[in-house]
Order: structure tokens, then sequence, then C-alpha cells
């Protein structure tokens, strides 16, 4: 799954089935990816070199309202977890960064 960043800040959750992926696809229109964290901290919490830290709250929120996806979203991230791609405080997750054209 991916969460997709379009040019005027706002986010949708494509691909929802997919448990075996996670990254953050961003508008090329968006020059300075810092930029995120003001617009949108509820979700991106921060942007380091191509990875971006989100707030699995906000990524859950995302997704649809199932109770299926939902375990099989926090089976994702207890898999992140483990590979050492998830932080405690606040609760977040690494994605990877891939620029998308717009």
């Amino acid at each position: 799954m991916y969460v997709k960043i379009y040019r005027n800040c706002t986010a949708s959750l494509e691909d929802v089935q997919n448990f075996q992926a996670f990254k953050l696809c961003v508008s090329d229109t968006i020059a300075d990816l810092t930029i995120l964290t003001d617009k949108i901290p509820d979700l991106v919490h921060a942007v380091a070199g191509d990875h971006a830290w989100l707030s699995q709250d906000a990524v859950e929120r995302l997704g649809p309202a199932d109770a299926d996806w939902v375990r099989q979203y926090h089976g994702m991230i207890a898999y992140a977890e483990t590979k050492g791609w998830t932080r405690d405080m606040p609760p977040v997750v690494a994605a990877h960064i891939e620029m998308w054209p717009d």
C-alpha cells in the first residue's frame, strides 16, 4: 500500500490490500518535502532524506473502516516493528518516499 500526497497536500491511501509493501508517493510539484510536516502534521511527522515518518493512526484513518483490514494493517505494523521501521513516541512508521508526476 502507499500513501499518495497530491499537490494541494491532501492524502489518500492506495493499493490498500497490499500489506507486503509500504511507501509514500509525493506529487513531483512539491519541491521541498519538509513542507509536508507543516501542511499535514497529523500524517507526516518528519522527513529525513528519502524517508518519511508517518503517523500509524493517521494512515489507519485513511484506510477502509473494515475490521479485517485493520487487523491486517496492525500485522503489517508489527512486522515493521521487527525491522526497526517504527517509533513509539508518537507511534510512527517509516515510509520510503517516491515522487510521482502530478
